[in-house]
């Protein structure tokens, strides 16, 4: 092993640490307020105070990581039944994430027996939509549990700002299926909305312990500013045009005029690309892209419904101009179609 390799090794080590220990600090934090305010009223009820000296650490834990949370109650019955005998905060985390996802995946399950049971095809519509929502709406808590359980502490700030979008969108999935239910004539919505309310509580308490991590950030500014050279970039998303996840090889390309920007695919509707149509090129856009992948749609009117599949990462699609190309629709919810399935393209 090179010295950089093992400078490199020990570095992600020192990072391990340190991440670790913010997670325990914020445990620490909110224990002790929790036990001041125990201790405080030790006077006013003795019998209580000695039940709360006899909690178990589980118990303690549990508390403390839901301090934060908007549906305190909710988070600690539903983690206490999960935890055991762990005390570790990282891994009551990483619990409080896999219960969530348990309770979308019952909602899903739920949905998919609605569906079967259903007749009103307005119904059946939004239940078929709420399955997809839920898959979703588990995506975005799995990339948001990767994240939040191994990250660089140099780019913590970033990474929790992108984990609270995450578990955002994945809040807004779950609305989302509710939201498709307006004008249906069964009780398959209301039996939908008992079967997401824990789901969408856990959901939103994820949030707020998320949020607790990202409060502990300033305290941890000396390590998160140390920079190397080559970070005397601008920092991505602080006064660029370009998002926050865009490294320097995409800005390029995003900043790239079309003329320079060699396609991996082009769709040309007068038969001078690689396909006619769009949904014609679909499934030749590989999945779990790396690096970008650019989808070049020629000028031309075209009158297709498209959806990329949310695996399709990396993918840059780009066209002649707005005047130019054009991608057309009219679906509409007074067809009877759910209003989440009418774009004319969507992910």
């Amino acid at each position: 092993m090179s010295y950089g390799d093992d400078s490199k090794k020990k570095r992600r080590l020192a990072v391990i640490g340190v991440s670790s220990l913010l997670l325990v600090a914020m445990v620490v934090a909110v224990t002790v307020g929790v036990g001041l305010n125990n201790d405080s009223n030790e006077n006013v009820n003795d019998s209580s105070h000695k039940s709360t000296s006899q909690v178990s650490p589980t118990v303690k834990a549990v508390k403390a990581i839901c301090q934060p949370t908007d549906y305190r109650k909710t988070c600690e019955e539903n983690l206490q039944k999960a935890a055991g005998n762990t005390t570790d905060p990282k891994e009551l985390i990483k619990i409080a994430f896999k219960v969530a996802e348990k309770h979308i995946n019952e909602a899903s399950k739920k949905s998919k027996l609605l569906e079967e049971l259903s007749k009103d095809p307005r119904t059946r519509g939004a239940l078929q939509s709420c399955k997809e929502l839920m898959s979703m709406s588990v995506g975005e808590l799995r990339q948001s549990l990767n994240k939040v359980t191994d990250f660089d502490l140099s780019e913590l700030e970033k990474l929790m700002e992108d984990v609270k979008t995450w578990l955002s969108a994945s809040i807004t999935y779950q609305e989302t299926c509710l939201d498709g239910f307006e004008n249906t004539t069964t009780n398959a919505g209301k039996e939908m909305k008992k079967g997401l309310k824990v789901s969408m509580e856990l959901s939103a308490n994820l949030l707020g312990i998320v949020s607790g991590l990202s409060s502990a950030i300033p305290s941890m500014e000396a390590f998160s500013r140390r920079r190397l050279l080559q970070d005397d970039l601008p920092v991505l998303g602080h006064g660029d045009q370009f998002p926050t996840w865009a490294d320097f090889g995409t800005r390029r390309l995003l900043a790239a005029h079309v003329s320079k920007i060699r396609a991996d695919i082009v769709v040309a509707k007068d038969g001078s690309g690689d396909f006619s149509t769009i949904r014609e090129a679909l499934p030749h856009i590989p999945h779990k892209n790396t690096k970008p992948f650019v989808l070049y749609i020629k000028e031309g009117i075209y009158h297709e419904y498209i959806e990329f599949n949310r695996s399709m990462t990396n993918l840059v699609v780009i066209g002649d101009g707005k005047e130019k190309t054009r991608i057309t629709g009219n679906r509409n919810f007074v067809d009877g179609i759910n209003t989440y399935h009418t774009p004319t393209v969507g992910k």
